[in-house]
């Protein structure tokens, strides 16, 4: 990394990041860390959640077999592959569409939808999981169903829009929009 940043070579010819110094192998790690931070700290205690309410539900003592297992650990790393190929590949994507789906809020709603929403629905699986054991009371399933309802409704009327506002193009970051993007 630091000898191709020295040396004015570059892995890319895009001329943007040719000119600055942008490393692959900056843009590699800055990646890796930021999925490893995303999944294992946000997602997988997500999905570990909602396997042990699988769990429950169906009355098995193992969720998967050791087959499925080894299906689903080969599955996270070939999804893990194709995720940083992704963003490797949006690097050199021309000004215009690099504008409208890294600089607005586009990016924004990705996340919110991707990894925010999914850590939150799990973790509000496991409490309405373990709300009974924990305090003793039993949560009405009207009423969990019903919230459900009203979150998943208000989550995907929050940021659906959000995606169409970011591919229009409007910037984030920004205090005061010009009138054309209204």
């Amino acid at each position: 990394m630091f000898v191709d940043s020295g040396s004015g070579t570059s892995w890319t010819l895009y001329p943007t990041l040719r000119t600055i110094g942008h490393t692959g192998g900056a843009v590699d790690l800055v990646c890796f860390g930021l999925h490893v931070a995303g999944v294992y700290i946000l997602i997988l205690p997500a999905f570990g959640i909602v396997s042990h309410r699988i769990l429950c539900l169906t009355g098995k003592k193992e969720v998967f077999g050791h087959l499925g297992m080894i299906y689903a650990i080969i599955s996270i790393g070939l999804i893990g592959r194709v995720v940083w190929g992704h963003h490797m590949f949006t690097i050199g994507f021309d000004i215009r569409t690099h504008n409208v789906v890294h600089d607005s809020y586009f990016v924004v709603a990705h996340f919110h939808y991707v990894l925010s929403m999914g850590a939150v629905f799990g973790i509000l699986t496991g409490v309405n999981l373990w709300w009974g054991v924990i305090t003793g009371c039993v949560l009405s399933k009207v009423k969990m169903m019903a919230a459900f309802i009203f979150i998943f409704i208000g989550v995907n009327l929050t940021f659906f829009p959000i995606h169409l506002s970011g591919l229009k193009g409007i910037p984030r970051k920004i205090v005061d929009y010009p009138d054309y993007y209204l």
